[in-house]
């Protein structure tokens, strides 16, 4: 299962190749995602962002781009279908919807959207992080009952990952509670929370780089999610890999074992089959 593979604007090969190539690697469950905010960006940054990343122009800018990028997205699932499932998927960053919240979004959007994945940042170690995401959360879950989609809350404790692994700012609250998230705000999240179409990532791409190169801080966001799970969470799994080919290859078993986590914590599988069964079976 990989439900975070960059596959729209960000693609720097051919979309057909890198199916086939998920494929034979092991995948079976596939969400192709692209960033949301790609599309909206202004004629003369759009370009000067594809000229500055080297890639080619996968799809225009805007709703026509994201309705071909969807387009292709369906004709991977008819063509992959009885072999791999493959879903829709877009991520969406919270802090660029604004007070209109989800209703800032072209209703094309949702228009053939299988998953719905929210990036909300905070930071762990400061006061009101679990509050915030918390209320998030409850607001993707909302959304996904309206719109019959299933969510997804990306690599919740990224921000805070980012912070201690790049900038070394660890603070000695964390390194105590050997915690990336301070109990207080992971109780201020979890506290009664329950989730009907919403679940966390636990991403490939953040686990790979830390349990390589900084076990501790591996450590600390593994007692994380033994916390979500203690309190009746459950779990989505994707490489968020962006460009091809990966650096570092997606075989999670072993580190999600080490976090606590069995093939039972993930239960966007059974929201995947019986959508899947539902939609396109």
């Amino acid at each position: 299962m990989d439900l975070h593979l960059h596959a729209g604007l960000e693609r720097n090969v051919d979309l057909d190749y890198l199916v086939e190539w998920a494929v034979l690697d092991g995948r079976r469950v596939l969400a192709l995602i692209d960033h949301d905010f790609l599309y909206w960006r202004e004629p003369r940054e759009f370009e000067a962002w594809l000229r500055r990343e080297r890639l080619t122009r996968n799809y225009p800018r805007g709703v026509e781009g994201l309705k071909k990028f969807y387009s292709d997205v369906a004709r991977q699932r008819e063509r992959w279908h009885g072999e791999v499932m493959i879903f829709q998927a877009i991520e969406v960053f919270n802090e660029r919807l604004g007070p209109k919240g989800f209703r800032a979004l072209p209703n094309e959007v949702f228009d053939g959207l299988d998953i719905f994945a929210l990036e909300v940042r905070t930071y762990g170690d400061q006061p009101g992080a679990g509050t915030l995401l918390r209320e998030w959360t409850l607001k993707l879950e909302e959304l996904c009952k309206e719109k019959d989609l299933i969510g997804v809350i990306c690599h919740p404790f990224m921000y805070t990952v980012e912070k201690f692994y790049r900038r070394g700012e660890i603070s000695r609250a964390n390194l105590k509670a050997n915690s990336i998230y301070l109990p207080e705000e992971l109780a201020a999240f979890t506290d009664g929370l329950k989730l009907e179409r919403v679940f966390i990532e636990v991403n490939w791409s953040i686990i790979a780089r830390i349990y390589r190169d900084y076990y501790r801080l591996f450590e600390m966001v593994a007692n994380a999610f033994k916390v979500l799970k203690d309190a009746g969470l459950s779990f989505s799994l994707g490489s968020d890999l962006h460009k091809f080919p990966p650096s570092i290859p997606y075989r999670p078993d072993g580190p999600y074992r080490e976090m606590g986590l069995s093939p039972e914590d993930f239960g966007i599988v059974e929201a995947l089959e019986e959508r899947y069964s539902r939609l396109y079976g």
